[in-house]
């Protein structure tokens, strides 16, 4: 079980709570795995040798994988921030019946509620190239590639307050201390940076029209029978 605490004070780089996952013992994160518009956009990783898809992500209670059972998450691979998240539990092996369906692992979280008092934060996460040093490899003659992150947001809870209506009385005509709560979290993520792709392009008898003389190359390395 990690709590409150634990997901607040623990650093974790992007701010997902599933970060804390990769420390539990027999998961694997799968770094060759990519991402695709139809998948998950969450870190894909493998717990006890099973598959990337027989892993369960469960928010209170509510099964939320993706279609194709990867990993949950956003278009930058985030899943729920620091703040919208009480606690969450991780199960590697010998999962209760309850759950079923996952011979991975199980991963089960409680979203964070109001309480009785009125309470929010706003939080900035800046990370710029402008600010870091060139390491022992990069080349002293040239620029460090250029980056920038910007995690921003906020989050606000407490009992739920409706006016009085009419004439006369409270101004507030209900309060929900111990019966009716609210909690709303935001989180943006603004992200510069370069990436490398790897393209296949005619080549020069190509260009000229000599398509018989092309140089071959392989499309699938893959062996079909």
């Amino acid at each position: 079980m990690v709590d409150e605490k634990k997901i607040r004070d623990l650093p974790l780089n992007g701010r997902s709570f599933d970060q804390l996952i990769y420390l539990q013992p027999g998961v694997t994160v799968a770094t060759s795995a990519g991402s695709s518009p139809n998948q998950g956009r969450g870190t894909k990783f493998s717990v006890g040798g099973a598959r990337l898809t027989s892993n369960l992500f469960m928010l209170d209670g509510t099964d939320m994988n993706d279609s194709q059972n990867f990993t949950p998450g956003g278009a930058g691979g985030q899943m729920f921030g620091v703040e919208s998240i009480k606690e969450f539990k991780v199960i590697t092996h010998n999962a209760p019946a309850e759950y079923g369906r996952s011979m991975g692992g199980i991963i089960n979280a409680v979203s964070q509620t109001g309480t009785n008092n009125l309470h929010g934060d706003l939080f900035e996460f800046l990370r710029n190239s402008a600010l870091d040093a060139k390491n022992y490899f990069d080349n002293a003659n040239l620029p460090i590639p250029p980056f920038k992150r910007n995690q921003f947001g906020g989050a606000v809870g407490g009992p739920v307050l409706l006016p009085h209506f009419g004439e006369g009385g409270p101004a507030i005509g209900y309060h929900g201390k111990d019966k009716l709560f609210f909690f709303a979290n935001y989180e943006g993520l603004r992200e510069t940076l370069g990436v490398t792709k790897n393209a296949v392009v005619p080549d020069a008898n190509s260009r000229t029209g000599k398509i018989g003389t092309a140089t071959p190359f392989i499309v699938n390395p893959a062996v079909v029978p």
